[in-house]
């Protein structure tokens, strides 16, 4: 068993517990935008699709050819500490950030179609705060787009949104790493520190929707609560991070940086397409819960303190998860806990899509946070087995590039749907979509030969693996 004590471990976990702070950016961010009076599609289309996740494999591999992967996280935390104020640039710069006003027939329609709602305007503070007059349940009803798609203000959210989602993504994949040369042969243990990111993302949430209840801001004339202040809270907690760097340790082959033929043949590998797509969708899935649940939340009439209270019930759950994952693979296998996760997606969806109380959707929000655990955990273990420790970093990065890139399109994807048929039609879609994926992994799992041999270990320096280390 590996010392969970040494000084190496709790390092690991402090910088997991930290660093998820980055968690508070992307959960708020979206909010923030709204605020700003960016609609549903253009809060979306700001993470670019992901696409610039497949520079992170570019960048792990100058880490591991110069072997400077521990100057690397250093560089990354520390650009991701001042990139992550960079939204609150037009508070302090005058920038234009006030265009043009919502008409009074869309205001005068929406009360109207919805008579009963409660107004959320400058006046109406305790049921919260909206720039538009809008029902999560109805697609003909959207928000009125009140920003420019050539802006500068569009352009700065694109640039912060894109660049701290790669940053976050390159810290996930060196922060794994090096979790995984310190566990060596109980990698399996590997979500008993990861849980300790969903502990982190917790607590930050709950501080940030605090103060975001507490302090309120005027934009453009329009009181509203201080999401501004989830950067804040997210951009100190990057700092803290950084004490834990010094005790990170990573290993190098002595005789070889990459192996470049076994990073092809993992890469060109059938079954490891299916999973890296797999896993690609699994990011997918996340985004909603990630981007936006909170979105979803203030539809609804949540004010910060009930979103606060979704993260301190949501992300306990999550580490509970991602702690007891360990087991649950080793009862069962890394894929059929993916099967498990899929399933609990697909019910997830299903039910959110018949909600309309905000007390149902925090409720709901548990089995999300259970599929998120396992799915991520029992991904990250089986890929893990794909090479050796001479090719760990680059297939790694691979590996969390599908990931991330699947949370920003989904981003996209959710943002796009939700404004085009509603949040019903986007949850029902994704349910059917994500019932039919696990049922075609079922079938691969069940009938196919390979993908037994897939969940045993590499045998390429890790004869020892211990799998009975949780």
């Amino acid at each position: 068993m590996v010392d969970k004590f040494t000084i190496t471990s709790i390092a690991l976990k402090w910088y997991f517990f930290t660093s998820a702070s980055l968690m508070v950016y992307d959960e708020f961010f979206n909010l923030f935008l709204k605020q700003l009076g960016l609609t549903s599609q253009q809060i979306g289309a700001t993470t670019l699709l992901g696409v610039q996740h497949f520079f992170i494999p570019l960048l792990l591999l100058i880490g591991d050819k110069f072997r400077a992967r521990k100057l690397l996280i250093w560089i990354v935390t520390i650009v991701a500490v001042i990139n992550c104020i960079l939204p609150l640039l037009p508070l302090v710069v005058d920038l234009p950030t006030c265009f043009q006003r919502i008409h009074s027939s869309i205001m005068a329609s929406a009360k109207f179609l919805y008579p009963n709602r409660p107004s959320r305007n400058a006046t109406s503070l305790d049921n919260g705060i909206s720039f538009q007059a809008t029902s999560v349940y109805n697609s003909t009803t959207k928000n009125h787009q009140t920003v420019p798609w050539i802006s500068n203000i569009f352009f700065l959210m694109v640039v912060s949104r894109a660049l701290t989602a790669f940053l976050e993504g390159t810290v996930h994949a060196l922060a794994n790493l090096a979790t995984i040369t310190h566990l060596d042969k109980h990698r399996s243990s590997f979500g008993s520190y990861y849980m300790w990111s969903q502990i982190g993302s917790g607590a930050s949430i709950l501080t940030a929707a605090v103060l975001s209840w507490i302090i309120r801001l005027a934009i453009c004339g329009k009181e509203g609560y201080g999401f501004f202040s989830a950067f804040l809270v997210a951009s100190f907690l990057v700092v803290l991070s950084m004490f834990a760097l010094p005790w990170f340790e990573f290993k190098y082959e002595n005789d070889r940086i990459i192996d470049w033929d076994e990073v092809k043949r993992v890469v060109t590998n059938s079954h490891y397409i299916y999973m890296y797509f797999m896993f690609f969708y699994a990011g997918v899935c996340v985004a909603f819960q990630i981007y936006w649940e909170f979105w979803y939340l203030d539809e609804l009439l949540a004010s910060p303190l009930i979103m606060g209270g979704a993260a301190l019930i949501r992300r306990p759950l999550l580490a509970v998860s991602i702690f007891t994952s360990c087991r649950v693979i080793r009862k069962i296998g890394d894929l059929y806990t993916i099967c498990i996760a899929f399933l609990l997606f697909a019910l997830s969806y299903f039910a959110l899509s018949f909600t309309r109380v905000f007390w149902y959707v925090l409720a709901i929000d548990t089995f999300q946070a259970a599929a998120y655990g396992l799915s991520y955990t029992a991904f990250t273990v089986h890929l893990s087995k794909a090479g050796s420790k001479a090719s760990a970093g680059v297939l790694l990065g691979f590996q969390e590039m599908f990931f991330v890139v699947g949370n920003d399109a989904g981003a996209t994807i959710w943002g796009v749907l939700f404004y085009h048929i509603g949040t019903r039609g986007a949850l029902l879609f994704f349910a059917a979509v994500t019932a039919i994926l696990l049922v075609s992994l079922l079938i691969y799992v069940r009938f196919s030969k390979k993908a037994s041999e897939y969940e045993k270990i590499s045998q390429h320096d890790d004869d020892d693996y211990d799998d009975d280390s949780c």
